[in-house]
Formats: structure tokens, sequence, C-alpha cells
């Protein structure tokens, strides 16, 4: 990648906008179903799952020291099996959140220019969306980079200043329970909102392949988007009254008329970046591990979401959900998994907490995200 900045900055301005996407519009509905209170502790408990998963897999890339992508890393290490299931998770967690990029994308668009071209259908924006991701990504990884840079900043800025408008009109009186009874309902939808593993090869390599400063990059960006998440998630929840948060139109009505418009133009920029880093990685890992040619892993990676469109409900909090649950979840798993057998082979002294403890428990608990959004599949 182009490094016009610090390695620290270009590699944390990546990440963030990597992480910070559609997901965070499904969290103020996943508040609403489990409450505050419960809904707080089960957030921060996934995203410190999160942050187990991108170190272990920034651990993985310095051990290996070869350009893959995640199945090439879990390949190398657990064997042809487990490199084809991480190929089918891999590529289905890719495209799947292309596809709920795509119905987000072009949602906002529709809402920011409903009253200059009111009859376009909100699948035209979709396409029009679709059209400026794939010129993008097309255009090569110098151009991906700056322009990913630039909306890292907007996306930032404008997700704190929103988050801070919400507590002006929340609506009180607000009521805390401590229901247990919906606290495995969304999971899939905090970790789909939280997880940027598919760049962590990219940030490795935009510090310098320096493992040190790559967890620092690591720790500060999955943090700072962690608490923004949160900060924006109760927000839009308690400022939403009660209202369902389905759709971009139903969001982007939580604030009055005259800075309504601050949603669908932060949600845009947000969905806009994500789309771009997801759609490069389901290319490069057809590149560099499935070893396909340039052109078949562009039509595979920017054509199979786009021509999903047609063929879904386009219903985007059940998309992030299960994308989110089922396959972030299994390629967490994997790399949890790779990184305790890597550790464990390692010559050199490893805290006894991070070779054993933390993969082990972080597998767990990944296991059983995915085994809990199976049991209820259908239901939401």
């Amino acid at each position: 990648m182009l490094r016009t900045r610090s390695p620290f900055l270009s590699a944390f301005l990546v990440l963030v906008g990597t992480i910070i996407g559609a997901g965070v519009f499904g969290v103020p509905l996943v508040f609403s179903r489990m409450g505050l209170l419960v809904g707080s502790l089960a957030f921060w408990g996934v995203a410190l799952l999160v942050l187990a998963s991108h170190l272990l897999f920034a651990e993985v890339i310095a051990r290996d020291g070869k350009q893959r992508r995640l199945p090439g890393y879990v390949g190398n290490v657990l064997g042809r099996w487990a490199e084809h299931a991480a190929v089918i998770s891999h590529s289905f967690h890719l495209i799947g959140s292309n596809l709920a990029y795509l119905i987000l994308g072009g949602e906002f668009l529709a809402v920011l220019t409903a009253s200059v071209l009111p009859n376009v259908h909100v699948i035209g924006w979709q396409t029009v969306f679709w059209v400026g991701g794939a010129v993008t990504v097309l255009a090569g990884i110098h151009v991906m980079t700056r322009v990913e840079s630039f909306m890292a900043w907007i996306e930032i800025s404008s997700m704190a200043l929103i988050a801070g408008l919400a507590f002006f009109f929340i609506k009180y009186p607000v009521t805390v329970s401590l229901d247990w009874s919906q606290a495995t309902v969304g999971l899939g939808v905090f970790l789909f909102a939280l997880s940027g593993l598919s760049v962590m090869p990219e940030v490795y390599e935009l510090t310098g392949r320096r493992i040190g400063l790559t967890r620092r990059v690591t720790i500060a960006s999955t943090a700072l988007t962690a608490l923004l998440t949160w900060l924006f998630g109760i927000g839009m929840y308690l400022a939403a009254g009660g209202r369902e948060l389905g759709t971009a139109a139903e969001i982007a009505l939580i604030l009055p008329p005259g800075i309504g418009w601050l949603i669908p133009f932060f949600g845009f920029f947000a969905v806009a970046t994500s789309y771009l880093t997801t759609a490069f990685d389901l290319r490069a890992m057809c590149v560099y591990d499935l070893k396909w040619r340039s052109s078949v892993a562009s039509l595979l990676a920017l054509g199979t979401p786009f021509a999903l469109l047609f063929f879904t409900t386009r219903n985007f909090f059940t998309t992030i959900d299960v994308v989110g649950a089922i396959f972030s979840g299994t390629n967490a798993l994997l790399i949890t998994l790779v990184a305790f057998v890597l550790m464990r082979r390692s010559k050199k002294r490893v805290p006894f907490w991070w070779r054993t403890l933390v993969p082990l428990a972080a597998a767990a608990l990944f296991l059983f995200v995915i085994l809990q959004r199976v049991a209820t599949s259908g239901v939401h």
C-alpha cells in the first residue's frame, strides 16, 4: 500500500475504515431487543473477543512471513481440510458483507437524494453504489488507499458527532432492566460490527512488518471503533424511543430534519470504505491463495454480491447477523486455533496465558456464537 503518512496512522485509518461499516446500524436494533444493560455487557464481551482475534491474527501473520490471505494462513498450519473450510467461510463472509454494504449504501444514497431525485428506485442507487466501488477497486491499491484514508476521517468525526447529538434527543424516562432472556439475540451483529480480520494482512504491511507496532495499531483502532460503535448504538436506541430501526430511512428519522441528513451522510462513507476493503480482500484471496487469474478474481469479488442483490430480500439486519455469527465467527475460530498451534510450536518463550488460555477461551466463545446462531436460525 502507498504510505503517504506515518505507518501508525496509515494502518490505523485502514483498520478503522474497515471496521466501521454496515454493522454499526444494526447495533441500535440489537440494544432494543437486549436492553441497555444486558446489551452493553454483551457488546463489550464481544469487543474483547474481537480484539483477541485481531491480535492473534497479527501473531499468525508475523510468524508466517509470507504474503497470504486468511485461508492461506489457516491451510499452512492446519492443513488442506482447514484451508478448504476457510476458503468457504471467508468467501461467504466477504460476499455476504459486500451484499450488506450494497444494500445499505444504496439505501443511504436514496435518502440523501430523495428531495432531488425522488422517483429513482433504491435498486438503482444500489447499482450506482456498486459501479463506484467496482471502479475504485479496479483502479488499484494506491487509489483505493487514498480514498479509504480520506473517508476514514469523515467516518470518525461524523460518527462521534451523531452519537453526541443523539443524546440530546433521548426519550425519557429510560428503563434499565437486567433481563438475560434475550442476551444472545444479535451477537452476530456485534461480531460483524467490530470485526476487521479481513484487513489485518494490510495492517501488518503498512506498519513495515513490525509486530510491536501492529499490536499498538490494533489495540488503538479496535478500542476506538468499539467505543464509538457503543456510543452510537445506545444513543440511537435511546433517541428512537422504541421505534423500529430496520432500514436506512427509519434510522435517518431519529434526528430532526435539519440535522437528520448527517446519518445517511455518515452511513454512506462508512459502508463505502468497508466495501472497498472487503472487495479487495476477496479478490486478493482468489489471486494469492487460490491462484486464479486476476480477471476471474475480479469477476467473483465484484460480480457475485451485485448479482445476489436481485435474488435476496435485501434485509441488511438479517444479512449481517448471519454473516457475523456464522462466517465471521468461523474465520475467527480458525485463526485462534492457528495461533494456538503456532505458539505451542514456537521455540521462543511465550507466556502461558497468551499461547494457551487466550486462544482456547476465544475459540470456545466463537464456537458458542456460531452454534447459538445456527440453533436459532430463522428467529430474529
